[in-house]
């Protein structure tokens, strides 16, 4: 809302009448903020065709022109991004514009009407119109009792609500694919009658899936007999898995509607960060589509790819790499009887298989095959450069190599992807979308490698705000940022802000992630590194400690994280004045690091100093300065962060004596 000069609030989700100082805001004003949503999920676009203006420039359009209808801007699209937005909404333009087309129009048009006596009076009004036209029954704003109760549901749970309404869109728009591919599978093996049979038969799979989704909402109806809570107290988690937990009984003989329902829950479990949830909805998908299911089919395909990615997530790279190896056998049968497979279905198999390389890139990188991560990533890249249109992919794939080069220590090149990504997305999201969080996220560590931590914060504070106020303050891409944020307030020597950061960070990767995660042990790593410079050594210890094992369990005992909590706890040991133990540390963290990184990376003359100095004060004097002379070297001819390296261990060296 409007407050002096300022505007509180996202203008493009706002109301008008909150635009408007001193104005008067109720239960309709939220629903214009939820219709806008729903647009950019039936379209992808929003309403005004804003794109990626500045507030100034939204509210402008909005105060001079018109919303235009869903089916129209689509229409108004030129062919390839009308395809786009089709594919991912599993159909094709023309039949999207034509489900958009009379219902769908209407209810987005009431939604975001700009008079708010001509919107619906609820978000229950407005889910209530969404589950009539899933149900073919004539649209209506139904008058609702309850609605001062639904009133303070969508003030108190606004995220909520928001997520409650792309679970309907989501699943329905599943339900629509999953319709359309058993009547085309059937009509393609049966003869006329036998057509006729199946068309029914998927009517019948469509209508049950109507009513489960119906059903989704009928909980948080204070009207119902079911009804359990007050409707403030209902969430649109409770709503998701009350859902969830009627899909056996409700699709016991559908079982590839069930399968493909099953999966849509998982997306949307993983997309909120709720894993266990995900794999347990996702898992179930795939085993029914391996009982029921054509064991060549992309659906088949598609679900283990799915599942791969909440896998890496979870650091379990070899069941990851499994099932991305099945659906990529898979996608590679289809490739060779193409012949039989129209030009759509042929491009749909070849953006699966880029999909399934980009992730393998993904796992390769977290197992250290650099080079492999990168062939794979610039296969995937060139398949969606093929297809056309692919900006999401492409964006993806160059904040990926960006993560490679940075594992490298490519610190330039590194930076180059990341802008390239982030180029590519405002080209089709809007600045502050939570998408734009991972790549900022990379950009600002690939800058303070290279010396620049004013800048990386100057990125990643407003980066920090927008998260918080997109997502929760529970959401694993806030722990990102707020790890990222403690690394470099040590850097700017601010060691409280740092350990506040840090904590913050462990705390919800702990409670999203699990005990056991790697990014648990990076938040672990980065915390015990400040506590050693506020000069609490003993709590320091046993946390890095902790970050070793987590990383050996989940990583391997030779990866270059592992090398990391090495070397730490090495500096540990020497202040500590345990020789022999830093020794060990220090060995094994130099050994890993020269085998598993490139021969200039910085980390090896890192591990070579901490190594060199060990062998310093175990009397050990000639391979001391060996292994100094090597840092030197390799700081020497390396970029203005490296060179700031040969400054450290100067200074390192000479205290030792070691000149």
């Amino acid at each position: 809302a409007p407050t002096g000069d300022r505007f509180v609030g996202t203008p493009a989700y706002m109301s008008p009448e909150a635009l408007e100082p001193g104005s008067e805001l109720d239960t309709r004003s939220d629903v214009f903020s939820l219709g806008v949503l729903l647009y950019e999920l039936l379209t992808g676009l929003d309403p005004w065709a804003t794109s990626h203006a500045d507030p100034v420039e939204i509210i402008r359009r909005r105060q001079n022109y018109d919303a235009e209808r869903p089916s129209t801007q689509i229409t108004d699209l030129d062919g390839e991004q009308r395809e786009h937005i089709a594919r991912r909404r599993q159909l094709d333009a023309g039949r999207l514009v034509h489900r958009l087309r009379g219902d769908l129009d209407s209810i987005v048009m009431k939604a975001i009407d700009s008079d708010p006596a001509l919107r619906y009076e609820s978000a229950a009004e407005l889910a209530d119109d969404i589950a009539r036209h899933l149900a073919d029954e004539p649209i209506r704003a139904r008058p609702f009792t309850a609605r001062v109760l639904v009133g303070k549901l969508v003030r108190r749970h606004r995220t909520a609500v928001i997520a409650a309404s792309a679970v309907v869109l989501t699943l329905a728009i599943g339900v629509i694919g999953t319709v359309g591919g058993l009547l085309r599978a059937r009509a393609a093996e049966q003869t006329a009658r036998a057509e006729a049979a199946a068309a029914i038969a998927a009517r019948d799979d469509a209508d049950d899936a109507v009513h489960f989704l119906a059903r989704i909402f009928d909980s948080a109806n204070p009207l119902s007999h079911k009804a359990r809570k007050r409707p403030e107290q209902v969430t649109a988690l409770e709503i998701l898995a009350r859902g969830a937990e009627r899909l056996d009984s409700d699709f016991e003989d559908s079982p590839l509607v069930k399968a493909r329902l099953q999966e849509e829950i998982g997306r949307i479990y993983r997309r909120l960060g709720i894993f266990d949830e995900a794999r347990k909805h996702l898992k179930a998908s795939l085993a029914n589509l391996e009982s029921h299911g054509d064991p060549n089919s992309r659906d088949l395909a598609d679900v283990q790819i799915q599942l791969a990615e909440l896998e890496i997530r979870l650091a379990n790279r070899e069941t990851a790499t499994f099932l991305l190896e099945r659906a990529l056998a898979i996608l590679s049968a289809r490739e060779e009887s193409a012949r039989e497979e129209s030009a759509r279905e042929e491009r749909e198999d070849l953006r699966k298989r880029a999909e399934a390389l980009d992730m393998l890139a993904r796992v390769r990188r977290s197992g250290g095959d650099y080079g492999g991560a990168v062939e794979a990533q610039e296969q995937s890249m060139a398949i969606f450069r093929r297809l056309g249109g692919a900006v999401p992919a492409l964006s993806a794939g160059h904040q990926n190599l960006g993560l490679t080069f940075s594992a490298l220590g490519r610190w330039s090149a590194a930076e180059a992807e990341f802008r390239r990504a982030i180029e590519l997305r405002k080209s089709v999201l809007k600045p502050g979308h939570p998408t734009f969080a991972s790549h900022y996220n990379g950009l600002a560590m690939v800058i303070a490698n290279q010396g620049r931590f004013e800048e990386a914060v100057e990125i990643l504070v407003p980066l920090e705000a927008q998260l918080r106020s997109r997502l929760g303050d529970r959401h694993p891409k806030l722990a990102n940022v707020l790890d990222n944020l403690g690394v470099q307030s040590v850097h700017l020597g601010r060691l409280e802000q740092a350990e506040a950061y840090l904590l913050e960070a462990l705390e919800i990767r702990e409670r999203t992630l699990g005990s056991e995660h790697p990014d648990t042990a990076r938040s672990l790593d980065n915390l015990a590194r400040v506590l050693e410079d506020l000069g609490r050594p003993g709590e320091a210890r046993p946390m890095q400690e902790r970050a070793l094992a987590i990383r050996e369990a989940a990583l391997g005992a030779e990866h270059p994280d592992v090398a990391r909590s090495l070397g730490h706890l090495a500096r540990l040991a020497i202040g500590s004045r345990d020789f022999e133990l830093a020794h060990r540390h220090a060995e094994r963290a130099h050994r890993i690091r020269v085998t598993k990184l490139n021969s200039g990376h910085r980390d090896i003359g890192l591990s070579a100093l901490d190594l060199g100095e060990t062998l310093w004060h175990l009397e050990r004097r000639e391979e001391a300065r060996r292994l100094f002379d090597e840092a030197r070297a390799l700081f020497a001819g390396g970029d203005e962060s490296m060179r700031r390296d040969a400054e450290d261990a100067a200074a390192r060296l000479a205290a030792l004596g070691a000149r």
